[in-house]
């Protein structure tokens, strides 16, 4: 390749794409595509050990006459919509470039114009981020990146909804913690006061078994696995506590470990920053270094939700004062306002361990939109447990994509002959039943007709086990029992609500001696 990107496809292997530089060799006979990918045209040094001869074949690799060929691959004219979604992919496509090179450049600034304030990450060891977390860990340098590549990249579009998939290639540490690997990706972007913005993205590492043992034995282990003990050291408690930069002015933040239900920081202020409330999270302090003045109860002074279930206000009013000192504790509770209004000397330095409150995180009054939808991912339960082919059929969009924890994608006629119906025919057979089939920690965030569902879901299952394959078979013997952290596209069309796209991961056990990210 001279200049250009071109994707180049082959009959019953996996396509490539060629970038300045690379190199492609096609054998005689060997039946193949090209497309130009890139803004500017491609162009190609091409060589033949040979007279270059060219044969035009149909999808079944059957030769055609020239005029044929070309009649197939002249375009029709575009209709105004799909001369929009065009316009719409690529936009996204630059968006997608534009995230993912701010992280190699450890580019916050443009990293903070992109994300929503709502944006949930969940990694492929199965933990959660939310936009603050993902900022502090760049502007810290926590999270380094060498290289963060894609392929096999797909936008679909859904009005103000875009749905990204890919094959993600990274080199990055974070930490301490190495994260190379290849993953699959799914990105969610939303458009707001006319900007594209993302609001969810998951990924699951590609195990990197290369044999059918490996892969089962990796399912095995990662499904059986899932509470974790998280060891940080003191070392890495004091590089928090002496920490010299802020992530923004008056406060440093740095992250131990991040789970769904709990996570713990080390925090350092140095000036009176907002006013806090957290509907979700109690906190419990305990002071390291310094004091200071901390007011709680009362309300927050013109407050403003910065994302859900969290609150933020210039200060509080009608709390009460509470002086506190090195090795102190404090439990703040969720929903209770909370603001430190004044520091002793020169800085504070506290641990802060968050635990979520489910109790808190009910919505009160679920808006009728919600409603439909959480009835409609009721009847997806239903249909799940009892294995009706038809209705989970019916309840998927038809461009319905499923990543799982191996990092597989399945369209939906796959996912549904590969995976579902073999289930479904050992639960009618009564050689398979869940015992326990419960979604728990559920986010919804609506869209317009679009939603972004993100939350766990707990499984045991007996009678049967799954196989490298993708598939299940029957193993009276067998039994097995997990958490998945799962991201759920759904879409509104002609009134009703379908699953579009879900990507599942499964925690992964963090390595030693290091904290979980």
């Amino acid at each position: 390749m001279v200049e250009g990107v071109l994707q180049q496809e082959w009959r019953d292997r996996e396509s490539a794409t060629a970038k300045h530089g690379d190199f492609i060799h096609i054998p005689s006979h060997q039946v193949n595509q090209a497309k130009c990918i890139s803004d500017t045209p491609c162009l190609i040094l091409l060589y033949s050990d040979g007279p270059l001869d060219i044969h035009f074949v149909d999808a079944s690799g059957n030769e055609i006459p020239v005029g044929q060929a070309v009649a197939a691959e002249t375009p029709s004219p575009q209709s105004p919509q799909s001369k929009s979604d065009a316009n719409v992919e690529e936009a996204i496509a630059r968006i997608d470039d534009e995230r993912r090179n701010a992280y190699v450049q450890n580019d916050a600034t443009t990293l903070d114009r992109i994300l929503a304030d709502d944006v949930t990450a969940v990694a492929g060891i199965g933990t959660e981020d939310d936009k603050t977390a993902i900022l502090a860990d760049v502007r810290s340098h926590d999270l380094t990146y060498k290289k963060l590549t894609y392929d096999h990249r797909k936008i679909r579009i859904y009005g103000d909804t875009a749905v990204v998939t890919s094959h993600v290639e990274v080199v990055a540490k974070y930490k301490e913690r190495d994260l190379t690997g290849k993953l699959l990706g799914t990105r969610v972007y939303t458009k707001r006061q006319g900007s594209w913005k993302l609001v969810a993205i998951q990924s699951t590492k590609i195990p990197e078994s290369v044999s059918a043992a490996a892969q089962d034995a990796t399912y095995q282990a990662t499904v059986e696995d899932t509470s974790k003990v998280v060891f940080v050291p003191a070392k890495q408690i004091q590089s928090g506590v002496h920490k010299s930069n802020e992530d923004w002015p008056g406060l440093s933040v740095s992250y131990l470990f991040r789970m769904a239900s709990d996570y713990a920081s080390v925090i350092r202020r140095t000036a009176p920053t907002e006013a806090e409330l957290h509907q979700r999270w109690t906190d419990i302090w305990y002071v390291i270094e310094g004091g200071g003045t901390v007011v709680t109860g009362g309300s927050l002074i013109e407050s403003t939700e910065i994302s859900p279930g969290e609150f933020r206000g210039p200060r509080v009013s009608g709390g009460a004062e509470l002086r506190i000192a090195k090795g102190d504790v404090v439990r703040i509770p969720a929903g209770v306002s909370h603001w430190v209004s004044k520091i002793d000397g020169k800085e504070i330095v506290y641990l802060n361990v968050k635990a979520a409150s489910p109790e808190c995180v009910k919505p009160t009054q679920a808006s009728s939109a919600e409603a439909e939808l959480r009835a409609a991912m009721d009847e997806r339960r239903k249909a799940s447990l009892e294995g009706d082919t038809e209705r989970i059929a019916s309840s998927l969009a038809d461009e319905y994509l499923q990543t799982d924890i191996s990092g597989y994608v399945q369209d939906k006629t796959a996912w549904l002959n590969e995976y579902f119906k073999p289930l479904a025919e050992l639960i009618k057979g009564g050689k398979f039943r869940w015992e326990v089939y419960e979604r728990k920690d559920v986010q919804i965030r609506m869209y317009g007709d679009c939603a972004i569902v993100i939350g766990t879901l707990e499984l045991k299952g007996s009678g049967a086990r799954p196989t490298p394959q993708h598939t299940w078979v029957a193993d009276p013997k067998a039994s097995f029992t997990g958490t998945l952290r799962f991201t759920a596209v759904n879409i509104k069309r002609n009134g009703k609500w379908l699953l579009a796209a879900l990507h599942n991961a499964v925690p992964l056990p963090p390595a030693p001696s290091q904290a979980n990210r």
